[in-house]
């Protein structure tokens, strides 16, 4: 209801200084983020190490994110989004950060307007949206760069909404604007359901919406919201269903375009899928134990493992206490119809990612609860203010518990985004509160080998095969780390375990061959590399693997033909560029050595690593060497050398101090003919 002047400026004043004191409010929770790393969970593959975005805004890039299932599902607009952020501010992971950030503000903003202009119940809705802003639970999805999806397509689905809105207020007055909302809403959808396709119930929520507060389905008038600016004009549900035919098929469309994407693409979701028994129980649980998260957001974690079974009493007490939720909201329909609204909301958003359709390995996911908890706010919301008012409670207490329980939630959020600073602080907390969890012990495992500790990184990997012995790459990286001590025969054992478990995995069988080379077994080594490329349609990792076998193996014109037609395949493929620089610039065959061709090959290298591999500095180094081009060798190598120190590579550090003198000295630097490559 309005309390303004004719003009309706104190309205306007008053709606301007709550969104202020939400935006404020949520930047001082998450305004540190400006200076957190990327992490180590999925953020290379979305991000940093995609050479597709941190080449910006490109027609290839655009191109490339509107065919490819790579890594998920189909989102195009996410990746634009990150191809943006790379244009505008490379990788400075703080402004890839603070994007996320402002986008949970701006959908915070949208949710006090959506829901303020439907009821007109402006307190109600600015505490929904306050609880939006702060509840811990949407950490994750703000802190968590990869999960860009998650923020930019709610931003579209409350566009969408608010269109919407507009849509049915325009219905009965002027058909022309209500027609072009509609088509808004059309648009809005479309973008938000390629940006995650999470959004396929939107058009059940529009027919929620329709039944309360919009107040639209004839013979059952839920009796709307008196202070609501919507006009109220009943139809009958199978009218209103009609009107969303186009929904309905813009959201079936999207269904068959995951489903396409998780059978024949790049999909993240490995090993075998659950028996329906463990979906249908898990489902029940998770529903409960998201509700108790949200009571009280203790124990948050970015990866909660599986517990690959439900004891019958866990999933049967859920269910009950499903039923009787539902049974009381229904019982309640007439007198309190926020109540059903709420609770389906949340019941139905959810369906996509309550595990039914085998979408993750995660049996829930704190990111999932971003648009299903609003359900959950306005019931609670609502229901607390009505009985606020029968118990006429003074505005002093109302106002108190809602500060204390905001305080509350918006303490918890700020400790909860500190956990994302670094993929170590993230990791080691996830293990803080659940140690038997394989996954979160590989992970900081591999964080750990990154940084050169690889004693603790042993131990995380020995821990994660504990537990799951069957963990695939856990076996891999610790034969790998095992290699780097040294112990070779070790490494081979656990790389073996690996090629067992999954025969396929190219990046095992091109590991098998690089250690059986330090073992001195070359013809076991090319052979394995070779294998590999046979195992399937031959692809660029294939063989790069196997031209590192011959290289290795002191067979560098063979290998040369390997790297030249990995390129062929992909020409973006640094490592194969960065090789083949190698071999052109150092190889002690007279005839294979060209420092033109090295330098362009190592350039290209290391603009696609943005000259932040100290190993690829190093070749270009070289390269300049063999082109004559002293001057640059000398400057390039040094950068190199700092890098390595910098990142603890103390060996490889030394190696380019040892190369900086034959540079001075104006000489390239050449392999021993004994050594190969």
């Amino acid at each position: 209801m309005q309390t303004s002047s004719p003009g309706g400026r104190v309205a306007v004043s008053r709606d301007t200084l709550i969104s202020l004191c939400l935006g404020v409010v949520t930047l001082a929770v998450y305004c540190r983020v400006a200076g957190f790393d990327f992490c180590n969970y999925d953020d290379p593959y979305l991000v940093y190490q995609n050479p597709a975005v941190t080449a910006g805004l490109t027609w290839h890039g655009a191109v490339w994110a509107l065919t490819t299932s790579y890594f998920d599902f189909w989102h195009p607009v996410a990746w634009w989004s990150h191809m943006l952020d790379c244009e505008l501010f490379g990788l400075s992971a703080g402004w890839h950060h603070l994007m996320n950030a402002a986008f949970h503000v701006a959908n915070t903003l949208l949710l006090y307007r959506v829901l303020q202009r439907m009821t007109g119940a402006w307190k109600r809705s600015a505490l929904v949206a306050a609880l939006f802003a702060l509840h811990p639970l949407h950490v994750e999805s703000v802190a968590w760069v990869t999960e860009r999806k998650d923020v930019l397509s709610t931003f579209l689905f409350l566009l969408a909404l608010q269109a919407y809105v507009r849509h049915v207020t325009e219905i009965g007055t002027q058909k022309s604007r209500a027609g072009r909302f509609y088509l808004l809403t059309l648009l809005f959808l479309t973008l938000g359901l390629a940006a995650k396709p999470m959004l396929v119930t939107f058009p059940c929520v529009l027919l929620l919406l329709d039944f309360w507060p919009l107040n639209r389905i004839s013979n059952l008038q839920s009796g709307g919201w008196a202070g609501s600016r919507v006009a109220n004009r009943p139809e009958t549900l199978g009218r209103l269903i009609r009107e969303k035919l186009l929904f309905f098929g813009l959201t079936l469309a999207s269904c068959v375009i995951t489903y396409l994407t998780m059978k024949w693409g790049d999909h993240f979701v490995s090993g075998p899928t659950a028996a329906w028994s463990f979906r249908l129980s898990n489902a029940a649980v998770s529903y409960v134990r998201y509700l108790g998260k949200m009571v009280w957001p203790e124990g948050l974690i970015v990866y909660y493992p599986s517990p690959g079974h439900w004891e019958s009493w866990q999933w049967l007490g859920a269910a009950l206490i499903l039923l009787l939720i539902t049974g009381f909201t229904l019982n309640r329909l007439r007198k309190q119809p926020y109540l059903i609204f709420g609770w389906l909301w949340f019941l139905g958003t959810l369906v996509p990612v309550i595990g039914i359709v085998a979408m993750s390995n995660q049996p829930l996911a704190d990111r999932y609860m971003y648009i299903p908890s609003i359900g959950i706010f306005v019931a609670v919301v609502w229901a607390l203010a009505d009985m606020a008012i029968r118990w006429k409670l003074t505005p002093f207490l109302i106002s108190g518990a809602a500060g204390t329980v905001l305080l509350v939630f918006g303490v918890l959020s700020w400790v909860q985004v500190g956990y994302w600073r670094n993929s170590i602080t993230l990791w080691t907390h996830c293990l803080a509160v659940n140690p038997v969890n394989d996954a979160a012990q590989f992970q900081l495992g591999w964080v750990l080998g990154r940084a050169g500790r690889y004693e603790e990184a042993m131990e995380h990997y020995r821990e994660a095969l504990r537990i799951n012995p069957e963990f695939q790459r856990a076996n891999l990286n610790m034969g790998e780390l095992l290699a780097l001590k040294g112990d070779f025969r070790e490494s081979t054992n656990y790389i073996a375990r690996e090629i067992k478990i999954n025969p396929r995995y190219t990046k095992a069988h091109e590991s098998m061959g690089i250690v059986l080379l330090e073992l001195g077994d070359y013809a076991r080594a090319v052979e394995e590399c070779t294998n590999v490329s046979l195992l399937g349609a031959k692809d660029e990792k294939a063989l790069t693997g196997v031209a590192k076998a011959l290289s290795e193996a002191g067979r560098s014109d063979e290998a040369v033909s390997y790297y030249a037609e990995a390129l062929q395949l992909n020409p973006n493929n640094y490592e194969a560029l960065n090789n083949l620089a190698w071999i052109q610039a150092a190889s002690s065959n007279d005839g294979l050595r060209n420092g033109t061709e090295a330098v362009r090959l190592a350039e290209r290298a290391c603009e696609l690593t943005h000259y932040h591999e100290p190993l690829f500095i190093g070749t270009l180094a070289d390269a300049y060497a063999e082109a004559g081009r002293f001057p640059e060798a000398v400057t390039t190598a040094e950068k190199a050398e700092q890098l390595a120190a910098a990142a603890g590579l103390k060996d490889l550090a030394a190696k380019n101090r040892q190369l900086l003198k034959l540079y001075r000295a104006k000489k390239p630097y050449h392999e021993p003919a004994t050594t190969g490559q």
